[in-house]
């Protein structure tokens, strides 16, 4: 069973109940959009689903309520970001500003991100390039959930990509992990007492399961075998080794029992462009590229060929008219929340 929660509606419960626990109204304010975004594009494993886990990372100190997110510039086109441990949204959003300031001076701004914790949907902070007519790509290295091809214990975290470009209408929109699922949808299947499909994840043993807590205990794979591997491997050194943050497994999970920072890293880069091709032919091109991808011969039972983004945005358009299904165990979680900090329930 599920209840259609409005966009504000979902928007003003998540930021009230954040700024409750001691988070600042405008970092309370980018976590809610962040969260109630990918509930909007049917992310629903990014969405508010996170919110306890996150409260009560806060409650124990594992997440620091009031940090000094730093940005050092460190030549013409690059800065380091200090998250100081905060909600990784906040962290995410303030890199990807910084990156967005550097490449309108510079063209491209590259950012290396430490101390920060999970931030959602990678997206989101391409899309922020986006609406600034550049290109956005974002890294970001996770918990140790998926082994090295050939190995059965996780060593590198599901370790997304997201690139993300402007077009005359919606952007496209490339945003995955370098696991064949992300971890989030696993423990979504858990939540709600799901199976999982065969070829997400190996259970402890390295055998094939449908099981989502087996899955827990074990491993996901890769996308591609040994390419996704490669994949994550390339995103750890970017997002891992090159900021100084925690790299492999020693990045910390926020599901565990423990207090110490997760340290998780990541990387941005925001193009200008107007740097390479004149606004207006980008546009133009970028829109021919689309059309002849669309064009190209369909196969069998296939109705139409999908730009990355497609689904996400018809979604989009689909729940900010008639609300975002949220599940009703969701809602009794944090209805609990509100009750515990005298808040208004959803």
């Amino acid at each position: 069973m599920e209840r259609r929660c409005s966009v504000d509606e979902l928007h003003h419960f998540i930021v009230g109940l954040l700024e409750v626990v001691g988070i600042g109204k405008t970092s309370a304010d980018i976590t809610a959009q962040v969260l109630v975004s990918a509930d909007c594009e049917g992310n629903e494993s990014h969405g508010v689903l996170r919110l306890p886990i996150y409260i009560e990372n806060l409650e124990k100190g594992r997440f620091n309520r009031n940090p000094m997110v730093t940005a050092a510039r460190t030549g013409s086109g690059t800065a380091v970001v200090d998250g100081d441990n905060g909600l990784g949204q906040w962290v995410a959003y303030r890199a990807m500003e910084t990156a967005i300031d550097i490449a309108r001076e510079s063209g491209v701004g590259t950012v290396s991100v430490r101390e920060s914790n999970h931030f959602g949907v990678a997206s989101y902070y391409g899309e922020m390039a986006c609406k600034e007519c550049m290109i956005g790509l974002v890294l970001s290295n996770t918990p140790a959930a998926m082994a090295p091809w050939g190995g059965r214990t996780p060593f590198f975290g599901t370790n997304p990509i997201a690139i993300v470009v402007p077009t005359s209408i919606n952007p496209i929109v490339i945003d995955m992990s370098t696991s064949v699922v992300a971890r989030g949808k696993i423990l979504y299947a858990a939540q709600h007492e799901q199976r999982i499909p065969h070829g997400w994840a190996v259970d402890k043993y390295g055998a094939p399961t449908d099981d989502p807590n087996a899955a827990l205990k074990g491993t996901l794979l890769p996308i591609a075998e040994g390419k996704g591997y490669a994949l994550a491997l390339g995103v750890e050194v970017l997002a891992g080794v090159l900021s100084g943050s925690a790299w492999g497994p020693d990045v910390g999970w926020m599901y565990d029992e423990h207090t110490t920072p997760v340290n998780m890293g990541h990387f941005m880069m925001a193009i200008q462009v107007s740097r390479f091709l004149k606004w207006e032919k980008f546009l133009e091109r970028i829109d021919e590229f689309m059309a002849a991808i669309k064009s190209v011969p369909l196969a069998a039972n296939v109705s139409s060929i999908l730009i990355p983004g497609e689904r996400r945005a018809v979604t989009r358009l689909e729940r900010k008219l008639h609300g975002i299904p949220v599940p009703v165990a969701i809602i009794n979680q944090l209805n609990q929340l509100a009750s515990k900090y005298k808040v208004q329930p959803l």
